[in-house]
């Protein structure tokens, strides 16, 4: 059973990079993912925003 802190090493090396700013983006866009199927017409917009700036993040 892995611990719950137990992370990848790219994932570390990933966020490790990231600002603090982008940090705090990618825990808005898991937010999103997760409050997205309770409700979906109120995060649509905000999910397609999300998508972009998982593209830029990745990019």
């Amino acid at each position: 059973m892995l611990s719950p802190m137990r992370i990848p090493s790219w994932l570390f090396h990933r966020t490790h990079l990231l600002s603090l700013r982008s940090l705090l983006l990618i825990i808005s866009i898991l937010y999103y993912t997760i409050l997205y199927p309770f409700s979906p017409s109120r995060v649509a917009v905000d999910w397609f925003d999300c998508q972009i700036i998982i593209i830029s993040v990745i990019m």
